[in-house]
């Protein structure tokens, strides 16, 4: 399931809209699942501390059903029973992360992000 602040997407046009034609400094953390692998939970407590403690950054969370997303079931992301992330800034794949490290994940969303414009 996902978290409120994260954005499902689950067909070709979702995911090109949502991820690969987000803008160039936004970075979108792609949670890469399929519906043969049980629900894999392990980060979604560190994902939320990311999202409350990076709300300033220019971060889309994005939980993406890779048995309906062409681009994502072609490269074979998923293995069973890890779960991938895939780290997209400017529609290109930046890095990604196979497992539940919730110190990698931070490393790497910190390493990526981008502060957002300040409204004045």
């Amino acid at each position: 399931m996902a978290l409120k602040f994260m954005t499902v997407v689950k067909t070709n046009q979702e995911y090109q809209a949502a991820v690969l034609r987000a803008p160039p400094t936004t970075l979108c953390v792609v949670d890469c699942y399929a519906s043969w692998c049980g629900p894999c939970d392990a980060l979604s407590k560190k994902i939320n501390n990311l999202f409350q403690d990076m709300i300033e950054f220019d971060i889309k969370f994005v939980q993406a059903q890779v048995d309906d997303i062409e681009c994502l079931a072609e490269q074979d992301c998923v293995e069973k029973s890890k779960p991938l992330y895939l780290f997209i800034k400017g529609g290109k794949e930046i890095e990604r992360m196979c497992g539940a490290s919730a110190v990698d994940l931070q490393r790497i969303v910190e390493k990526h992000s981008t502060r957002k414009p300040s409204a004045e």
